[in-house]
């Protein structure tokens, strides 16, 4: 085995990913690396590697290249990015994953135009909640529910939360937060999503089922929702011949 023609080799592979990096992943980063990178905790002290770059440089080389973290760590010194060992390079890499969801979120944004709010002033943080449902592979074929809520005024997911098909859909899966305004399907259309977004004190828009959206008053009396809507609907109507009426 000639080690040092499968070193050269080695050392080759490594310079064509960096000339990648330089060519066709640094121009597209976002310009506030750095600041990223210390809020996330990512990088905390600059010791051995000394950037966010560089950070995401051996990330890069791990990702591109079959090697393990004691040869990442040579490759990185050889190179002339960092020198750190390799029990290093672990824990460095089990504080990334919130720093790259950031980067990946900016980058993403940035082809999405952010929300014009200073007509309006302060607007509730409107939320899309849904879950959708992922056959694995295999014989069994097992089913998974994903539940994701998305805000649009952030442009970015908020929460995720993974769980067996057998959980039901439900806003008790997320934290709506104080002022938010819920959006979501018949699926939640239930009077203890309802009153879930009431004790958070948000807002929702639900389609409901109305005979089967039980609600009750303060005197444990249940609220005749049906008859309620067909009376805003007789109304509605009224007013509506009034107004066409007296247009004419």
């Amino acid at each position: 085995m000639n080690l040092k023609n499968n070193s050269n080799r080695q050392n080759k592979n490594l310079q064509d990913v960096l000339k990648k990096w330089d060519e066709k992943i640094l121009p597209h980063l976002p310009k506030n690396l750095e600041e990223l990178v210390l809020n996330t905790g990512a990088l905390q002290r600059k010791r051995g590697i000394r950037s966010a770059a560089d950070l995401l440089k051996i990330l890069f080389i791990y990702a591109c290249q079959k090697i393990s973290f004691r040869m990442l760590a040579v490759a990185a010194c050889a190179l002339g990015i960092a020198a750190v060992s390799d029990t290093s390079l672990r824990k460095h890499f089990s504080k990334t994953s919130y720093f790259l969801h950031e980067i990946l979120h900016s980058m993403l944004s940035s082809f999405l135009p952010g929300p014009d709010i200073s007509a309006y002033g302060k607007i509730k943080n409107v939320l899309l909640v849904d879950a959708s449902v992922i056959r694995q592979d295999g014989k069994k074929q097992e089913q998974q529910r994903i539940h994701t809520c998305y805000s649009l005024n952030k442009n970015r997911i908020c929460e995720i939360k993974v769980t067996g098909q057998h959980t039901a859909e439900s806003l008790k899966h997320f934290s709506i937060g104080k002022d938010g305004l819920v959006m979501a399907d018949a699926g939640y259309g239930t009077a203890n999503n309802y009153i879930y977004a009431q004790e958070q004190k948000a807002d929702v828009i639900l389609r409901i089922t109305p005979r089967n959206f039980c609600l009750y008053d303060a005197d444990d009396n249940k609220i005749p929702l049906v008859q309620l809507l067909k009376k805003a609907e007789k109304t509605t109507k009224k007013y509506l011949i009034y107004t066409d009426f007296v247009n004419t």
